[in-house]
């Protein structure tokens, strides 16, 4: 008898219907190439998703929320269910190309210790979208706060060239820090052994995380770039690229990130990056002031932007006393 290897997917849903509809679609002109179990958890939606899953897509497990729970619980919640051979994280606003799925299986399957394989993410307009991601780091998230900065020193077309560089090396074995969990499949006892996602990450940065606590426990984390995913990016939080997000994104990126420096850095450094993060959020905040001062239709806009960031760079104000006394791990 033929070996056909099991996947689990697992989507977490948050009033992305319609993006929900169309990646489940994907997923069913994809069946047959694997042993495919689909698990959809909505964490509260209110856009009726819960009544389109019941009403079009019947084979398969949807688990609802009466609360929005955040990614890394809702995949956990997930994964208590999982039998499979293989783990896959899917976001809700991807569409799955065929072979997609096989060709992460095929990564795997390659080496015992791989214990994570990422997707090539690519946007609906045929972009590289990054898929391979990096270790913390201060200057990194600089710019980050900072991302009209970051686009002029970093061109979108410069940047596609970096993309694009792996596409080159395919069918190798590219070790990398971290995957996006955009598109992620995990070997299901890796997963097991480095004890799921960490659910103090309500969402972003918790893939990180996971891919180097597994590599800390001897799993490899590489990236297949011909497994190629489709993502809208961002559709459940609204976050846009070259523009620092809005609350709650902002707190969201920024705890996490305050988290993942205390975990795989130190708890110095964590408290370093929350005080650049606090000088720079009151930095912009006094730039909107000004914009404001000086006029036009949009003096109110600028004005809630400003108190906005104010606001957050206050909260911030408490992390850092948590990261000096260790109370964020």
């Amino acid at each position: 008898m033929t070996y056909v290897p099991s996947v689990t997917v697992a989507i977490v849903n948050y009033n992305t219907r319609e993006a929900l509809r169309n990646c489940l679609s994907s997923l069913r002109r994809v069946l047959n190439e694997v042993n495919m179990t689909i698990i959809v958890v909505d964490n509260a939606s209110s856009d009726g998703s819960l009544a389109m899953l019941e009403s079009e897509f019947h084979d398969l497990t949807v688990l609802a929320n009466r609360e929005n729970v955040g990614f890394a619980r809702a995949i956990n919640q997930a994964f208590v269910s999982c039998t499979s051979d293989f783990f896959l994280m899917l976001n809700p606003d991807t569409w799955v190309a065929k072979n997609a799925v096989v060709r992460l299986v095929e990564m795997a399957e390659r080496d015992p210790k791989i214990g994570v394989v990422g997707a090539q993410l690519t946007s609906f307009r045929g972009d590289t979208l990054q898929s391979v991601l990096a270790r913390p780091n201060l200057a990194k998230e600089f710019l980050n706060l900072f991302p009209e900065l970051k686009a002029v020193l970093l061109p979108p077309f410069i940047k596609q060239i970096l993309l694009r560089s792996r596409e080159r090396r395919r069918g190798e074995i590219i070790e990398v820090p971290a995957v996006s969990g955009g598109a992620m499949l995990v070997r299901s006892v890796a997963y097991k052994d480095a004890g799921g996602l960490d659910e103090r990450f309500f969402v972003y940065h918790e893939e990180v995380d996971f891919c180097l606590r597994v590599q800390k426990l001897g799993w490899k984390v590489v990236i297949a770039p011909d497994a190629q995913v489709l993502h809208l990016e961002a559709l459940s939080t609204g976050f846009k690229v070259n523009r620092l997000p809005s609350e709650p994104v902002l707190g969201w990126r920024l705890t996490g990130l305050a988290i993942l420096f205390e975990k795989h850095g130190s708890r110095r450094q964590s408290a370093r990056f929350v005080r650049m993060a606090q000088i720079l959020l009151k930095v912009r905040a006094l730039l909107c002031s000004l914009r404001a001062w000086w006029g036009g239709e949009m003096r109110e806009n600028w004005k809630r932007r400003s108190q906005e960031l104010e606001l957050a760079a206050v909260r911030l104000s408490k992390l850092t006393k948590h990261s000096e006394s260790g109370l964020i791990s």
